[in-house]
């Protein structure tokens, strides 16, 4: 058995785990919020531990780039890959270039097109030196749905044994600690940007968080159960949208505006029209590596911003170094940060 991970030959028993995790985790982040106790876990982490948990995705991200998948990410193409990292990163967090996007339409204007300025870049890039190669066909794909739910869906090939659902309890609290880490990472972002966008307040409520997920979740673990798309956050897009928002009315109307821009208008032409698909396929390891390389420089500043204290800087770097190298471990990183920000840090609020 592959103990949900799949080797290219299809096994019943394979979805059967995938199922069991999946069911398990939706009933978890389901009880967490409708009871309340998830809103109470993410409101009251010490600041250490939170500034630990997201500069531990930040060292994830640029390990992942730069050291343990190199030869994926650049290694295969490193102009194309290096032209698009340079582009997004700019026109994402640049101060200086924000500053001219001001007073240059031509500027502004392609700020307002998020990454796709760096992909059209890579792909020019890619073509002319030959990293990056297309087979374009045309006409219109249509999604093996049926296929899928009848190979996966619990409804189909029958819901696990009993005792998989204990097995598997392990990995379902490590997938809460990251979607833990998630609800953190998002909050925090959308917090720092709250503070340039007074006109629209976000309504944040970390217990309705719990339920949309839960609830999509469960749609998820009966129809095709997919463990790794079980998240809350998309946090390379989540950055671009935020950071745009940032900017004002005139770049965004609304934080929401730019959340629908990206799913909304991207389906369409993502998964039906081929010749979309046939040119977009060769660029997705690239688009991939963009959007861990924003996360990891979002996720630093949020981290570094949130630690005040010596000792919650402390704190925050023994989590994040655990969080980010301890692997199937990683947990312990959030349990040693938990400990060393009360053994360490003064949390009373001295009048």
């Amino acid at each position: 058995m592959t103990k949900g991970l799949f080797d290219e030959v299809y096994r019943v028993e394979t979805f059967h785990y995938m199922s069991a995790m999946a069911i398990e985790f939706t009933l978890l982040v389901l009880i967490l919020g409708l009871t309340g106790i998830g809103k109470l876990i993410v409101e009251k982490v010490p600041n250490g531990l939170k500034s630990g948990i997201i500069l531990g995705a930040a060292l994830a991200a640029f390990y992942q780039i730069f050291f343990s998948d190199f030869d994926r990410y650049i290694g295969n193409a490193p102009i194309s890959m290096i032209s698009a990292l340079l582009i997004c990163t700019v026109t994402t967090f640049s101060e200086p270039f924000k500053r001219l996007a001001q007073k240059n339409k031509i500027l502004a204007v392609i700020g307002s097109l998020g990454l796709l300025p760096g992909f059209i870049v890579a792909a020019i890039v890619g073509y002319i030196t030959g990293e990056i190669t297309w087979n374009i066909e045309w006409g219109l794909a249509a999604p093996a749905v049926v296929d899928v739910y009848k190979q996966t869906s619990p409804l189909s090939i029958g819901f696990p044994p009993a005792e998989m659902y204990l097995e598997v309890l392990p990995l379902v609290i490590i997938g809460y600690l990251l979607l833990f880490g998630d609800f953190i990472t998002a909050l925090e972002v959308i917090k720092e940007g709250q503070e340039k966008r007074p006109d629209e307040i976000i309504d944040i409520d970390i217990n309705r968080s719990h339920n949309s997920v839960g609830i999509r979740n469960a749609l998820g673990a009966i129809i095709n159960p997919f463990f790794p798309t079980q998240g809350a956050l998309w946090t390379g897009v989540h950055v671009v949208v935020v950071e745009r928002w940032k900017q004002g009315k005139h770049a965004m109307r609304s934080l929401f505006d730019g959340i629908h821009s990206y799913y909304l208008m991207g389906i369409p032409f993502l998964f039906f029209v081929v010749p979309f698909i046939d040119i977009m396929e060769p660029l997705m390891i690239v688009a991939l590596g963009v959007t861990l390389i924003l996360t990891g420089l979002a996720c630093s500043y949020i981290a570094m911003s949130l630690a005040v204290k010596n000792s919650e800087k402390a704190v925050a770097l023994v989590t994040a170094v655990l969080i980010a190298f301890g692997g199937e471990y990683m947990w312990l990183g959030i349990l040693t940060g938990l400990i060393l920000s009360y053994v360490l840090v003064d949390n009373k609020k001295h009048e």
